[in-house]
This record gives C-alpha cells, structure tokens and sequence, in this order.
C-alpha cells in the first residue's frame, strides 16, 4: 500500500525547532493538500503572443513601469490594462500594446512623499476605477502641475484633468465617491494626514459642500502619515503608525472615521494589498493582518519569515529610497500574496491566505524586484466580469520558472 507522506512548512524564522516538520526550500510551489503544487508561469505583459511562438515587443520595458491595474468597461466585455510608467500611461487589451495616451507634464509621477524620509527619487502613479472611469494620480509637487486625471475605459482616447484644486498621492473608490490621500494644495501645502472625497455620484465635485457632500477629514497626527488607502464599501486607511476606517453614513456627518488599530502602520506604501474585510502589508513589526474591529491583528510572519525577509530587505537596501519599494500583488488564481522587495537575490515572499503558509517565488536569476507584478484578467482573453473582480486574473511581467523544495 502506497503511503502518502506530506512535506512540512517552510519558516526559516523557526531555527532548530524540531517535530514540527519543514522544508529548507519552497520555491515557485503553492501550498495544496498533502504538499505543494507547482504555480503558474509569469508572462510578460509587454509583449504580445501573434502565435506560433512569435512574439511582437512593445515599447515599454519592465523596469519603467511603476503601477499596472485591471479594468473593464462599464458595460464592456473585455479587460484593459493600464500600465503606468513615470512619464506616461499605456492602454493593453488584447490587440496589444497602445501608444502613450498621456505624456507631458500631467503625465509625469512625482515622489511619493514629502522628504522627511529621504524619499526623493520614489514614483508611484495610484489608479481606481470609478464606475466607467480610471482616475488616476500623480504625486505631489509644489508647482500645482500634476493634475488629477481621467479617462473612459473603452472609449477615452487620453486621459484629462478632472479640475480639482490639489494634488494627490492616493486615490481609491468608496461606493458613490473618489477618495483622495495625502494632498498638496496652494492654501495648505502638503497635508500628508489628510482625506479628501468627491462630491457623491459626482467625481468632479472635488470642493467641499454640504449639497454634494464633498469634503475633506484631517487625521489625528498620533496615527502619522497616510501609506495607503484601500477602498469598497468602506476605506482602510493605512498610516504610518494606525490604521483608521472609513466609512459613509450620511447625513451632516458623511463619513465616519474610526481609529481601529494604534501602533499598527507602514512605512511602505506599495506593501499593502485588501482582500475582502482585511488588508495585509508589511509593517514594523513584521507582516500583518488587519481586519477592521480594534485588535482584529494577526502577526502571520512572527517566528516564520519577519526576520529573513527583514535580513534580505537589509542586505539590498543601498539608501532609504529603496524602502518604499517593497511591493504587494495579490494572485488570487493562487491563493496568495507576494511581497517582492529590492536585495540581491530580488525573489519575492509569498503567503497563502488559504493554508496560512510561506514559500518564495522567483529564483535568484529572475530579479523580479526589478519588475512591477500585478494581476492581468486580460491573460485570460477578457470574459465579461464585474470591474472590481479580478478572478481568474493571472500574475503577468515574468516569464515562467522551475518549483523547488527541499525537505528536511
């Protein structure tokens, strides 16, 4: 009678901890029953298959791009891409690659940031979809040039202002309203602890009035700057040192703001991903997930990975502008989370939310810190889903890789 025998945990974290069972390597695989099964190949989203192996490349390169979301039309059948790199923005659906739909001076990406952490030189371009829309976000300057920007999926030739009267480094979608983190305007200057939302139903409505019910919503300072925010049908707001919920309940008061979580924040803002009622990110104790009643925190790296992927985040870090670079793509078609991070070895750590397990992606080679992952449902050949689904979504920007594991 054959006999199954499973393969233990990989935690590098747990040292000489013994009768537990563990592997020493688990590289490329996902957890599944008994053991692992090998995942799926990355592909690059740059190029596009013209069939029989033939390949056409398209003009971008990988390295440039700082943020790629999934959309679909409002009433569309088939997925776009938008790709952002830091001076224009890209349409991918499945006739290829387009030109740049938005260049100049709207189109560059500032730092993310306001330089008190030395981050000069870090670019992220935020985008949401917004109904038939994607709103997308270019930083902060000083000047006033980076205006907000919109574009109709499917339809919109290039994107244009949308005529707020600040600059933001978020945006996220929260039912009927737009939601803006960390701003800069002409009265205030940088305001990195503020929010501001659009009029309801409304996204041009951007000044505060009780008759659209824009506004705008200072947080405490004790929670620190705003890393992130995630939306639905209600908002995590993730700082540097809290976690606030947001929420709209109308009337006089709009939106509730609840401070669920204290000392629990990020200083990497990309490291942050929502999945239904929880959000994960790396935070300075390690990683994290949050729910949104107070003390709904599960520390899901302590005594398994914080410590080897803290080491590994160490050893490639040249300046403090590499921090913000630790960045989270959920493959739903895998059941897992990867954050990938810039060190020598440029793999990326992923934890599966299924088994509540860690392995690694990518192999020394591959260099995928190098590289923006995220989740393409036009890999698929763009079935109609709703717009904020991404099942069935596969992980594109590498190409496929061999598993590995060792058990010991």
């Amino acid at each position: 009678m054959k006999k199954r025998i499973p393969f233990g945990v990989w935690e590098p974290d747990s040292g000489a901890v013994t009768g537990l069972g563990r592997v020493t390597k688990a590289v490329n695989v996902v957890p599944a029953k008994g053991g692992y099964k090998v995942i799926d190949g990355w592909s690059p989203a740059y190029e596009i298959d013209l069939g029989g192996n033939q390949f056409a490349t398209q003009p971008i390169t990988p390295s440039s791009v700082i943020n790629a979301v999934s959309v679909v039309p409002e009433r569309g059948f088939s997925y776009r891409d938008i790709i952002s790199t830091t001076t224009a923005i890209y349409l991918l659906d499945t006739s290829g690659l387009t030109a740049a739909v938005i260049t100049g001076s709207a189109a560059t990406a500032n730092p993310v940031g306001g330089g008190e952490l030395g981050e000069s030189n870090i670019y992220y371009r935020d985008m949401t979809q917004y109904g038939g829309l994607i709103i997308a976000t270019s930083g902060r300057n000083s000047s006033g040039t980076v205006p907000i920007v919109a574009d109709t999926i499917g339809k919109g030739t290039s994107f244009i202002s949308i005529g707020a009267g600040f600059q933001s480094d978020f945006v996220t979608t929260l039912r009927d309203f737009v939601v803006y983190g960390s701003t800069y305007d002409s009265a205030d200057g940088q305001q990195r602890g503020r929010i501001r939302w659009s009029g309801f139903g409304d996204y041009t409505a951007t000044t505060p009035s009780a008759a659209t019910q824009a506004d705008i919503q200072d947080l405490i300072p004790e929670v620190g700057p705003i890393m992130r925010i995630l939306g639905g049908n209600d908002v995590f707001v993730i700082c540097q040192n809290g976690v606030v919920i947001m929420e709209y309940v109308g009337g006089a008061t709009i939106m509730r703001f609840t401070y669920s979580h204290k000392n629990v924040g990020t200083s990497y803002p990309l490291s942050c991903v929502r999945i239904g009622d929880y959000v994960y990110f790396y935070s300075q104790s390690g990683f994290v997930r949050v729910g949104k009643a107070a003390g709904d925190v599960a520390y899901i790296g302590e005594g398994r990975v914080d410590r080897e992927f803290n080491s590994r985040l160490i050893a490639g870090l040249t300046s403090v502008n590499d921090a913000p670079q630790v960045r989270a793509y959920h493959d739903e078609s895998n059941g897992c989370i990867c954050w990938q991070y810039h060190a020598t070895d440029g793999r990326a750590i992923a934890y599966s939310y299924r088994a509540d397990q860690w392995t690694v992606h990518g192999n020394d080679s591959d260099r995928p810190g190098a590289y923006f992952i995220y989740s393409s449902a036009i890999a698929q050949g763009g079935g109609r889903r709703h717009p904020t689904s991404t099942k069935g979504a596969e992980s594109r920007q590498l190409l496929a890789r061999a598993a590995s594991f060792t058990q010991c």
